[in-house]
């Protein structure tokens, strides 16, 4: 199991830079592992695990960019009624989005942490082309959207300086 994780975890690494560029533009990688088993006997009530690559001698001194994170599902037990709905709706960002996804279910687009990884999971799914066209699209709502935001603060400048003259 570990030496999996780190292999993956390598892989996911070294995917994210191209030829020539450096390494200042990796991104932290999380190796998420979702567990249908008891594997922490040590940790009777713990069901979230997360390790990291630290120095043995000075735990304190952590490499950051490499996490290693195991979920046992038996042991996970929600005990709010938001603990509960948010399960539910990891569980089924996890078991119902895959590459043949076209659109995503409603209870998903509402919650702004499964949005999010939808949207971060659409990106990485681009080719370097629809990337590209992607941001481009972006780019340009976000220069309408400030003008027109600009618009409307300066109406309501305007607006403002009027009552009170």
């Amino acid at each position: 199991m570990w030496s999996t994780c780190a292999a993956k975890t390598s892989k996911a690494v070294v995917k994210q830079l191209k030829e020539g560029e450096g390494y200042n533009l990796i991104h932290p990688v999380y190796c998420l592992n979702l567990i249908n088993d008891i594997g922490f006997e040590s940790e009777p009530n713990e069901f979230y695990h997360d390790y990291a690559i630290v120095n043995v001698a000075h735990s304190d001194r952590i490499i950051e960019g490499f996490r290693f994170v195991f979920v046992e599902l038996p042991k996970f037990r929600p005990e709010s009624i938001a603990e509960k709905k948010m399960a539910v709706l990891w569980l089924r960002f996890l078991t119902e989005i895959n590459k043949k996804t076209e659109e995503a279910p409603a209870e998903l687009l509402e919650n702004e942490a499964t949005r999010k990884a939808l949207s971060i999971v659409e990106k990485s799914a681009m080719s370097e082309d629809q990337l590209y066209a992607y941001d481009k699209f972006w780019m340009a709502v976000t220069d309408e959207e400030g003008f027109w935001i600009r618009g409307l603060m300066l109406t309501y400048q305007l607006r403002l300086y009027r009552t009170t003259s």
